[in-house]
């Protein structure tokens, strides 16, 4: 009987202990309430990430820059009452022009101005945290794919990595990405980068969402349901090829990487300098120029014999490559394998490739002590009588192409951006659309129409986040107010 009581009560300190530590797992454990979720709605490709994401009445965006990849990132209703920097929020569209609203009163002090927004954001109608977690990004090289981006019913951004290490430090130089329902829930870890820095492309695939990225200079394929990645691999057939794939040590690394503006491919020069295309989203990729007289070694030495020239890549539109080779300044084009053919016999710094071998460049005109600017398009290799874009009379500023998407022009003159239609340029004048500002670490400016209201939104490295509506008849941003949703006492 002694020995029985002394079981049962072994037995019951036990269950005791067990109890007392799932209540304490339960009570540390951090945990997130939802928003409600938001009507069904498309968002258009071509306004998926950045800052801020459109979807129906909603603004989803980035609760301001934050640099400390260390914060508290719990995925915690902390939140309700000590928002983030770097979470994701959302306000509706409707709202925002309560803000400028309050900016434009008169009877208001500056610092009235700013409480009064700051509580207005935090109020019923304001905004809320969507993803308590800190959204961020090392990579400052292709800014412009950066950001939070929504896909389905789900919004997806990278992370620090919060799991410790075995001596328990946070593992923040490595980034997580997650994805979310669009009230905040269901939170999913997708995949952990061993580097915060990775550039990352998504690509939906068959309604499959891919994403391809890049760590120390290897190309690799996610797989983003499956949470699986492979590293691309080269398509290629003659001989000397397959010596070459043979050496794996000389099949890693590429150089020269230049993305798409519509994020749809990627070309890069390869270690035997030859330019290759990449399709975002595939895990193969093509040799579109491969270089003459390339001489390849395998064995215990695997290296190639340098060529007699090399290229360099000058831009990549609409699945194509232009470049220029090292014996000359002519500028070349190529869609398909071994293509080498001269787009246009003068390289014209900055010029733009547009498609079948057009290209879109700029020429400065003097008359007396002005200069003008106008933007041609070549019609021919030799140059001559191209199709003017842009006319010289309009433009008595430098002009720098940024990037052309499809058949839409994008230029920068005297921090303006401006587009065009290049198969509607009867008036030969650009349309303004935005200002050109400046942003903090990851982020690049994003641009959202609401009806016919365009807002400009930016971050700065002190954790602001600002929006402002550009005015296209005076060619000018009005005064920014302030998105970022803060504590009362902040």
């Amino acid at each position: 009987m002694k020995n029985t009581a002394v079981k049962k009560s072994l037995i019951l300190i036990v269950v005791l202990l067990l109890g007392a530590t799932m209540i304490f797992a339960a009570c540390s454990e951090s945990s997130f309430t939802p928003v409600t979720l938001p009507a069904h709605a498309e968002v258009d490709a071509e306004d998926n990430g950045g800052i801020a994401v459109k979807y129906g009445e909603w603004l989803y965006y980035i609760n301001g820059y934050t640099s400390d990849t260390s914060a508290d990132n719990s995925y915690s209703d902390q939140v309700k009452t000590t928002p983030r920097i770097g979470s994701v929020v959302r306000i509706k569209l409707s709202a925002i022009e309560e803000l400028f609203a309050i900016n434009e009163r008169e009877n208001l002090t500056s610092s009235d101005k700013t409480k009064q927004i700051a509580d207005y954001l935090r109020g019923e109608n304001g905004a809320e945290t969507v993803v308590p977690r800190i959204y961020y990004s090392g990579n400052t090289t292709t800014t412009q794919f950066n950001g939070l981006y929504i896909f389905g019913d789900r919004l997806y951004i990278t992370t620090p990595n919060d799991e410790l290490t075995a001596g328990g430090d946070k593992q923040t130089n490595q980034l997580v990405l997650t994805s979310y329902k669009l009230d905040g829930s269901d939170e999913q870890r997708h995949f952990v980068f061993t580097d915060n820095t990775v550039q990352l492309v998504y690509a939906q695939i068959d309604s499959k969402l891919y994403a391809t990225y890049v760590l120390g200079g290897v190309l690799y394929r996610l797989d983003v349901a499956a949470g699986t990645s492979v590293k691309v691999s080269v398509n290629r057939t003659d001989e000397i090829d397959e010596v070459y794939t043979s050496a794996e040590a000389i099949d890693d690394v590429f150089n020269s990487l230049t993305w798409d503006a519509a994020g749809k491919c990627v070309f890069f020069i390869d270690k035997t300098n030859s330019i290759c295309k990449l399709g975002i989203g595939s895990d193969k990729y093509d040799v579109i120029v491969k270089n003459p007289d390339i001489t390849v070694h395998s064995g215990d030495n695997p290296h190639i014999e340098s060529p007699e020239y090399t290229y360099t890549i000058s831009s990549v539109n609409n699945g194509e490559v232009y470049y220029t080779r090292s014996d000359g300044s002519k500028i070349y084009w190529a869609d398909s394998e071994n293509g080498e053919t001269v787009a246009l016999n003068t390289n014209y710094s900055g010029a733009l490739g547009w498609k079948q071998g057009q290209l879109v460049y700029t020429v400065s005109i003097t008359s007396g002590s002005a200069t003008y600017y106008k933007v041609c398009i070549s019609t021919s290799a030799s140059g001559s009588e191209p199709t003017i874009v842009l006319k010289a009379k309009y433009n008595s500023n430098s002009i720098t192409l940024t990037k052309i998407v499809g058949n839409v022009l994008y230029y920068t003159s005297n921090s303006v951006n401006y587009k065009i239609d290049l198969t509607d340029i009867a008036e030969g004048k650009g349309t303004p659309y935005a200002n050109n500002p400046s942003t903090a670490g990851w982020a690049a400016p994003d641009y959202v129409d609401y009806g016919t209201i365009r807002y400009v939104i930016t971050t700065t490295t002190t954790g602001a986040l600002n929006i402002a509506k550009f005015d296209t008849e005076i060619v000018k941003t009005g005064d920014a107010v302030s998105l970022l949703l803060v504590a009362a006492n902040d």
